[in-house]
């Protein structure tokens, strides 16, 4: 595991961070520190999705909830850098952030990063809508358009549930999670059952 303390890692601005980004890195913000992912998409439990939509984001709620120790420990090996500050996050590209290369510099970008820091910025969860507030969670001028998309999002799930006649229910982050690793695991319970019947009824035939 590399072992280098937080403090000899290099400082990266968000505008860093954006160029790396832009030039097809897997980004996440862990504790403050910048991690870069690429090469643990493929063997990442929850498949590569669940990473993409965190993205440019402060996933540090997420990684502590959902991941043992040992798995925060080995994540800690993708440590490219570090950030100061509260992090401001970016809307990921799978929800269609867009992101500059660092050929793009402008004496703005330089501005926006010196003040970075003093922007409030951990929102909730792009997947699922947190019942309440973790103690990592900050706000910043992208939550209105955010929140604004999971709330049409929202209604379209509940007019589906209408038409279909299913039930809707609306689940937190953590939560959310139990319900779809209990129903992984009533499914594969299911479905060694299945296999058994087959085998029995293939040994008499």
């Amino acid at each position: 595991m590399d072992a280098r303390k937080h403090q000899d890692l290099p400082l990266l601005s968000r505008r860093q961070v954006e160029g790396l980004i832009a030039s097809g890195r897997t980004i996440i913000i862990v504790d403050d520190h910048v991690l870069k992912v690429d090469a643990w998409l493929k063997y990442h439990p929850g498949g590569d999705k669940a990473i993409m939509h965190m993205v440019g984001r402060d996933a540090t709620d997420e990684v502590t909830v959902l991941h043992s120790p040992e798995a925060r420990e080995q994540m800690m090996r993708y440590r490219i850098g570090r950030v100061e500050g509260r992090w401001e996050n970016f809307l990921p590209p799978i929800q269609g952030g867009s992101f500059r290369d660092m050929a793009t510099e402008t004496p703005q970008d330089e501005e926006q990063t010196s003040t970075t820091s003093d922007t409030d910025s951990r929102e909730a969860s792009p997947v699922f809508d947190v019942e309440k507030p973790l103690a990592r969670r900050r706000h910043n001028t992208t939550t209105t358009n955010t929140r604004g998309h999971s709330s049409r999002t929202q209604k379209l799930v509940q007019e589906f549930c209408v038409d279909v006649g299913i039930p809707y229910a609306l689940y937190g982050f953590v939560d959310g999670n139990k319900t779809v690793i209990g129903k992984l695991a009533e499914v594969s319970r299911q479905a060694a059952i299945l296999a058994e019947c087959q085998k029995h009824v293939a040994s008499h035939e």
